[in-house]
């Protein structure tokens, strides 16, 4: 998997990092093959965690901006 690359997000903009350390919250943008709940470690020191489970909806909505102005 290579990382195209990585930001830190803030509200309404974005910052690129050249790197993160143990404990940031950072993007990856490029990952073909990751999905949501994959831990990203290194290949001779893996990390194992316990898979988390999201529980079901309650309630399902869509909000969307008036105008592509409110985005």
């Amino acid at each position: 998997e290579r990382i195209g690359r990585i930001l830190q997000m803030h509200a309404n903009k974005r910052q690129e990092l050249d790197k993160v350390y143990s404990g940031d919250i950072a993007a990856a943008v490029g990952l073909k093959n990751t999905t949501t709940g994959d831990t990203l470690c290194d290949e001779k020191d893996p990390i194992i965690l316990e898979s988390m489970e999201f529980p079901e909806p309650v309630i399902e909505i869509a909000i969307e901006p008036k105008t592509k102005a409110g985005q």
